[in-house]
């Protein structure tokens, strides 16, 4: 059967190489796997490869991939970490990220995207999709030396503040001029994928709340019910307005922070264009516990805005990020509500994790008063 890859080598904007093939999961990669994938790769033949060592990871942290980390020894007696992403092993999460089209955007991105974009990203060696049997591989840079905080923990402040800053250099990059025109897989809350958003909301509300109800507020059911009756008001809203480039999952398990103040960002499988406050609001409210939320918000939002004045947009003020953070709140939902319903509920780290995700939000939108926003947009 012939492949068909979102993807091929000669469209690459970095030296990229084919998989030597698509692993239906990740018991299926070994080290004649990685081998055969890496070698032809200009790292490595120069430089080959002689060990591979493999462990599983990301067990309760990524939702919509399998992982694996492979310790590599060269000939030279050089050693490097590669991480190896394939799709989501739960069928319910890979029926997400099919629908959502989240492989394609991110093998898309490292291809094509990842050098304009002024952001420390992986070092990436395979990026390719085999959309006939939605498979994915993604092979690239570990950060196995800088640290990545835990979410269930929370950030601290100085890490929050570092992030803002790269924040507001990725909205800042295309500010209100995302290049659709020459990234035709770079999609917007109006694309046919998110057509059927609302309605997703609508059905998980249900399973989400016989998880987490006990965990939640009283009234999160209500909350979430009347968000994703709305849901498609939110959505036209975020598009009428202006519009960015957004990783849309930019939480700090997929940051990481190196000994000198660097940041690299991974994981840009949702990433969409959206509301210029989408990024800042899913880091501030699902990342730290709200006592540390109300504390730095203000200057976290001052920094924000410091930080694209510094890029010459000068035609957003705080009045206008307090609205578009009071929209995100809402926009960023359906990450709660649809992974929550649909992550493995015997995964025990994953469940932690969203029932701390769902506190936060809930808080922030009380705080904000996000929910009288379906009034103003009405």
């Amino acid at each position: 059967m012939k492949l068909q890859h979102a993807i091929t080598p000669e469209q690459n904007i970095t030296q990229l190489v084919a998989p030597h093939s698509f692993p239906a999961d990740r018991h299926e990669v070994d080290e004649r796997w990685v081998r055969a994938t890496l070698s032809p790769h200009p790292a490595f033949s120069v430089d080959p490869i002689r060990n591979v060592t493999l462990s599983h990871m990301g067990d309760g942290i990524g939702q919509l991939s399998s992982l694996l980390l492979a310790r590599l020894t060269c000939r030279s007696g050089a050693t490097r970490s590669v991480v190896i992403k394939l799709q989501a092993p739960l069928p319910e999460m890979h029926a997400v990220a099919m629908t959502y089209g989240h492989y394609e955007t991110e093998v898309n991105f490292y291809a094509h995207m990842a050098d304009e974009v002024d952001l420390r990203t992986p070092e990436v060696y395979v990026s390719m999709m085999d959309h006939v049997r939605e498979r994915v591989v993604v092979v690239m840079e570990a950060f196995t030396d800088w640290h990545s905080p835990d979410q269930i923990k929370g950030a601290q402040p100085r890490e929050i503040r570092t992030a803002v800053k790269a924040l507001a250099t990725l909205a800042g990059t295309y500010w209100n001029n995302p290049p659709k025109d020459r990234f035709d897989w770079l999609k917007g809350m109006d694309a046919p994928e998110f057509a059927s958003l609302p309605d997703d909301c609508a059905v998980c509300v249900a399973p989400l709340m016989t998880r987490f109800q006990a965990q939640w507020p009283e009234h999160a059911e209500n909350t979430l019910a009347t968000i994703s009756t709305n849901m498609a008001r939110v959505r036209d809203a975020i598009g009428n307005g202006v519009q960015v480039v957004s990783h849309w999952d930019f939480r700090v398990e997929n940051l990481f922070f190196g000994s000198r103040g660097e940041l690299a960002v991974i994981d840009w499988q949702l990433m969409q264009i959206n509301n210029p406050a989408n990024d800042l609001a899913y880091l501030l409210a699902t990342n730290i516990d709200a006592p540390l939320r109300r504390q730095i918000e203000k200057p976290m939002l001052e920094e924000f805005l410091a930080g694209l004045k510094a890029q010459d947009v000068n035609d957003y003020n705080m009045q206008d990020l307090r609205a578009d953070f009071r929209l995100a709140l809402l926009g960023i939902t359906p990450i709660l509500i649809i992974g929550g319903a649909n992550l493995d509920q015997t995964n025990i780290r994953s469940l932690v994790l969203f029932e701390h995700i769902g506190k936060r939000l809930l808080g922030a939108i009380d705080d904000w008063q996000a929910l009288d926003v379906l009034e103003e947009i009405a």
